[in-house]
């Protein structure tokens, strides 16, 4: 497994002299052709093509927004459900952010069962 400096993953294609070979690790799933070369030491040399999707780093990101957000609305039961969700749409400045975001309706629902839990 290949972790450039975005934090795309790449796997291992094939290996020829010096030089390693990598392909998105989202070739097959989402028919990224993205490309990577490396030498023996792992240093990157060449890049091609580009990603169709986003890195790994934006989901992180989102989920830990998203817990982060979830865990006050358990907390804090007097904050309405949409009003998470509000807040929640609010930080994720970027479209792509907002497209990794959970449903609505199942983000709403985490909140409920959480509060549920947590009084029961």
């Amino acid at each position: 497994m290949l972790i450039d400096e975005q934090n795309f993953r790449y796997t291992k294609k094939w290996a020829k002299n010096d030089r390693t070979f990598w392909q998105c690790a989202e070739r097959d799933s989402r028919k990224c052709s993205a490309r990577a070369t490396t030498i023996p030491d792992g240093k990157i040399t060449k890049l091609s093509g580009e990603h169709n999707h986003l890195s790994d780093i934006v989901d992180l990101c989102v989920k830990v927004k998203e817990r982060e957000i979830l865990n006050k609305a358990v907390k804090e039961s007097k904050l309405a459900p949409r009003e998470a969700l509000a807040d929640l749409a609010a930080s994720l400045n970027t479209p792509a952010m907002m497209s990794k975001m959970s449903n609505s309706s199942n983000f709403i629902r985490r909140i409920h069962y959480g509060r549920k839990v947590n009084s029961g």
